[in-house]
């Protein structure tokens, strides 16, 4: 295990549930703005570009680690996953640790699509695997972890 900060008083970050769908999963089509106005106020169309300008604000702080709780993905697909990883990769090159936890919009949630036109497709889910390969750093600074669920 690594130590996060040897600091006295770090500082971390939190944030919760950014609900992105990957910009690639999605072309602002029928389909998904009717998604959009039903989804409970979830601001999902320009979550990308939104936490790409947080992380710079992240990596400008430099706070010892930033904690994300919960639903990271608006519907558990693979490639949202995939893309916050991208989206978050600056904070490991200034040093900063990402702590994930995932939520239920994250693991197998079921609802896993592309948006298209007035279409929808099924596209993967996130297994149990993909997020602890995606997030790999999170649980490399883990004490320890739960056997049977992904806590740590």
């Amino acid at each position: 295990m690594k130590a996060i900060t040897d600091s006295e008083r770090p500082d971390f970050w939190l944030i919760s549930d950014p609900h992105l769908i990957a910009d690639d999963l999605h072309d602002f089509g029928a389909r998904f703005k009717k998604m959009r106005q039903t989804s409970a106020g979830k601001d999902i169309a320009y979550q990308d570009l939104a936490l790409r300008a947080f992380v710079r604000k992240v990596v400008r702080a430099k706070p010892a680690a930033l904690i994300i709780t919960g639903d990271l993905t608006f519907n558990g697909a693979k490639r949202s996953a995939e893309r916050l990883g991208e989206i978050f990769a600056p904070l490991k090159e200034a040093g900063i640790a990402l702590l994930v936890i995932p939520g239920n919009h994250d693991i197998y949630d079921g609802w896993a699509r592309s948006f298209s036109g007035s279409e929808e497709r099924r596209v993967a889910q996130i297994s149990p695997a993909d997020w602890k390969e995606i997030f790999s750093a999170s649980y490399d600074l883990a004490a320890s972890q739960e056997p049977g669920s992904l806590s740590y």
